[in-house]
């Protein structure tokens, strides 16, 4: 497979709630980092517990890929995320805030780049303010 597959398979783990299969197609170094909650992971198993944290709040949540740009290692998606907040959500200052039930409609970003057939690191852009709106927590 090349980046962009692997990206991509990487992805479809995720939108199917697939853990094994996201956590097996990072390198065991393998860096992550949201710049928006300011959370960053490092090594395959802590990546994993970063990102499927966010299914525990949006069980369904899956991406929509709207554009991929891959170059060599590098790989840019863009994506809508969308999905029902069904589950508590944990702030990134460690509250905890009641489910909605409120679906969210979130594009964002990811910049990724992968060695020896795995993601290495991932960059994760996306408007935390456009999802705190959606579910009627900010205006």
């Amino acid at each position: 497979m090349n980046a962009e597959e692997i990206v991509r398979t990487a992805m479809g783990a995720f939108s199917d709630g697939d853990r094994a299969t996201w956590e097996a197609s990072l390198t065991p170094d393998c860096i992550y980092w949201e710049p928006c909650t300011g959370r960053k992971a490092e090594g395959a198993a802590q990546v994993a517990d970063l990102v499927f944290g966010w299914k525990t709040s949006w069980p369904d949540l899956r991406n929509t890929e709207t554009r991929t740009v891959a170059q060599g290692d590098e790989v840019a998606m863009e994506t809508v995320w969308i999905g029902a907040q069904t589950g508590p959500l944990l702030t990134p200052d460690g509250q905890t805030l009641p489910a909605t039930g409120k679906e969210t409609v979130n594009p964002a970003a990811m910049m990724a780049r992968v060695r020896d057939g795995k993601i290495s690191e991932m960059h994760h852009y996306f408007d935390l303010a456009n999802i705190m709106r959606q579910l009627g927590l900010i205006e």
